[in-house]
């Protein structure tokens, strides 16, 4: 596993012991994400400073790979093998990194607002679920001809369709989940929906167990039990029959 911090540094956890990674020479802000590239390589987004690329050895050689983007948020691989980057002006796709060459920019995604892409997030079937700092949250479906996507809003019209989206997680039945600044955790029952039909989603919050409106990750462990990152108050567990939450807090003992 690999976590990226927000000065510089990148952790690798390999189930038993943890390493540090040194990247400021590249950067001094925030890595956003990782991606396995198709040659073996760790791809990783810096907020400010373009793309880096991590090979998987002994020497861990980072190589920079610049890319003209003001700040970055968000990427994801596609199922094609292109990258989809998000950033303070849209959704824009590339190619992969061929070597140390950075990638080459493909076009922009214009079926999506020129806004911050907070959120990108590969799915289930190939789907990729982009969440937008103000407008709202969208689906994209990727096709294998001329990079061609269908790009479907997903909360348009909706009352969660000015949230401001943190992370998302598809569980077992495709429901996705949304974590959010300020408007609790959200689950979205039909986001694989056609256009004509009805969203449906659920909101939990302050009003009705949840410890604070700020979440930030929200994962589903192998018994299907739903656990939620806070913004300062500790770990969620949601017991779905009850729709109450298990509150953990590092703080407190046992």
């Amino acid at each position: 596993m690999w976590f990226g911090s927000n000065d510089g540094l990148v952790l690798q956890y390999n189930g038993v012991e943890s390493r540090v990674l040194n990247v400021q020479k590249f950067t001094s802000g925030p890595i956003n994400g990782f991606v396995e590239n198709a040659d073996g390589s760790l791809i990783a987004a810096t907020q400010n400073n373009g793309l880096l690329k991590i090979q998987q050895n002994d020497k861990d050689e980072v190589v920079s790979l610049p890319i003209d983007q003001d700040l970055i948020f968000s990427f994801v691989r596609t199922r094609e093998g292109k990258l989809l980057i998000g950033t303070n002006r849209g959704l824009f796709l590339y190619s992969s990194p061929q070597g140390n060459q950075p990638p080459q920019l493909i076009r922009r995604i214009e079926e999506i607002p020129e806004t911050t892409i907070r959120v990108l997030y590969a799915g289930q079937e190939g789907v990729i679920f982009v969440g937008t700092a103000d407008h709202g949250l969208f689906r994209i479906n990727t096709s294998t001809e001329a990079y061609l996507f269908k790009v479907t809003p997903l909360t348009s019209g909706s009352e969660i369709d000015g949230v401001n989206s943190q992370s998302f997680f598809q569980d077992d039945q495709q429901r996705l989940w949304v974590t959010t600044s300020r408007s609790g955790l959200i689950k979205i029952i039909n986001p694989l929906k056609k256009v004509q039909e009805k969203l449906h989603f659920e909101v939990f919050n302050l009003e009705n167990g949840l410890e604070t409106n700020s979440t930030k990750a929200v994962f589903q462990d192998f018994e299907g039990n739903i656990w939620v990152g806070t913004s300062g108050k500790g770990l969620s567990m949601l017991l779905d029959e009850a729709f109450s939450f298990l509150t953990f807090n590092a703080s407190e003992p046992g």
